[in-house]
């Protein structure tokens, strides 16, 4: 009876684990515990989640002073110490990391503009060819793989024209104030501020009546297919990016639209670089100090380092938390 009874006990815990990962939906794996007095050496971990197999290697800190003590960690689990100098080796892949970047060609490139700007004719030239509408050039980016270039100009009328080399044009008015480009060059839009046009002479007693909308004017986003977005409150606007699968991702303080569509409302401030969105767009998952957040409404301690990764057509978010000040857990979830 007694083993029949340890026997149960075991099957309904099993039980209980399964049911709380198919809930979850996240693929669970305890690291390590760390021992008592133990933290976290920051500057001195490797967490490279975007590599399969994935390194995760990490190195605490016992005492303080003269009495200061390591322990060296691997992703086994393995526990080398206490040792006075911890070895290198446990941070060293992560020595020449690249940092992600989750806002990706996000500023734009105005190094060198007089190699893609003919003064004479009053256009952009660009891989051995001249584009226009002709005006001063006000703004300009060239997309990663330099095949493509946007700019913004400004003809003799004061009118400005946002366009590509690709024949698109799409006309605005305000102050027109960044470029932004999708990671695959195909895609663009120009942030402008205000209705007003700054540059136009007959529009100054427009700025002298309307001090107010000069200093804080909305921001309105015009794409380079002619499509707007907004305008927004400047208070109230974030930021506006592509995805790295070229969609268009806008941030404000009260939602998060996708494509044109709301994704979600939220009242919590998110940084761009602590949301993630699936590739289809139809999932994504947010973070703050305390949480990682997903829209099938369950929620995790806040990640020690994040990274969202594609196999074939599937997405993961993969993660490391510090759970309960001493659990080391490594997260993988389809997104």
């Amino acid at each position: 009876m007694k083993r029949t009874g340890l026997f149960a006990t075991a099957i309904y815990t099993i039980l209980i684990s399964m049911t709380g990962m198919a809930q979850t939906g996240a693929e669970k794996k305890l690291i390590a515990t760390l021992g008592p007095g133990e933290t976290l050496a920051y500057g001195e971990n490797c967490f490279l989640l975007g590599q399969d197999p994935e390194v995760i290697s990490f190195v605490t800190i016992v005492g303080s002073g003269t009495s200061k003590q390591y322990y060296c960690y691997g992703k086994d689990g393995s526990r080398i110490g206490p040792v006075k100098s911890p070895d290198p080796k446990y941070w060293a892949d992560c020595k020449d990391k690249i940092t992600e970047d989750c806002v990706p060609n996000d500023e734009s490139n105005m190094a060198n503009m007089e190699k893609y700007y003919d003064f004479l004719t009053e256009s952009v030239k660009f891989n051995g060819k001249q584009y226009g509408p002709s005006g001063q050039i006000i703004l300009m980016n060239i997309s990663k793989d330099e095949q493509y270039i946007y700019a913004v100009v400004m003809g003799q009328d004061y009118k400005l024209s946002f366009f590509d080399n690709t024949g698109r044009t799409a006309q605005i008015s305000g102050m027109p104030e960044q470029i932004v480009i999708s990671r695959d060059g195909k895609h663009a839009f120009v942030k402008v501020n205000g209705t007003i046009n700054p540059f136009n002479p007959d529009e100054m007693q427009k700025m002298l009546e309307n001090p107010e909308v000069m200093n804080n004017p909305k921001v309105l986003l015009v794409g380079i297919n002619g499509t707007t977005a907004g305008p927004f409150e400047s208070s109230s606007y974030k930021d506006s990016w592509f995805t790295e699968s070229g969609q268009w991702v806008i941030l404000t303080d009260a939602e998060i639209i996708l494509n044109g569509k709301t994704l979600f409302k939220t009242e919590n401030y998110i940084a761009p670089c602590d949301l993630w969105i699936s590739s289809n767009g139809t999932d994504y998952a947010w973070a703050d100090y305390n949480n990682i957040f997903f829209k099938d409404g369950t929620k995790f301690p806040a990640p020690l380092e994040i990274r969202y990764s594609t196999a074939g057509v599937k997405g993961y978010l993969k993660w490391i938390s510090l759970e309960e000040g001493k659990n080391v857990v490594y997260y993988k979830k389809p997104l």
